[in-house]
């Protein structure tokens, strides 16, 4: 029987997102395509990270569609990346509502 390696949190992710990755996979059996979709949702982590200090220093830009190129990306940046990171890991089975995250069931 072949020894189970634990992934390596890909080197692009921020050392948080690097850290989240450590936690998940830890104590979990990740195929080749569930490491896959957890890089895809931490890399959706950072983006709302860095979304997130956009707003914190330049302030929460309401919607507007005289300006919507701007504006659109914004509100994109604050509603979108949330869900494109939960959306992944919900379908590794993973109960978002706990800390630290834990398969359901």
């Amino acid at each position: 029987m072949k020894p189970s390696l634990t992934p390596v949190p890909p080197a692009h992710l921020s050392p948080e997102a690097r850290g989240v990755f450590s936690r998940i996979v830890e104590g979990l059996d990740l195929d080749a395509t569930m490491t896959l979709i957890l890089e895809s949702a931490l890399e959706a982590f950072d983006r709302m990270r860095a979304a997130q200090g956009v707003i914190a220093s330049e302030g929460l830009i309401v919607f507007d569609p005289p300006q919507a190129t701007e504006s659109a990306s914004r509100r994109y940046h604050r509603t979108g990346f949330p869900r494109c990171y939960a959306t992944p890991l919900k379908s590794l089975g993973l109960d978002l509502n706990r800390s630290p995250l834990r398969k359901v069931g």
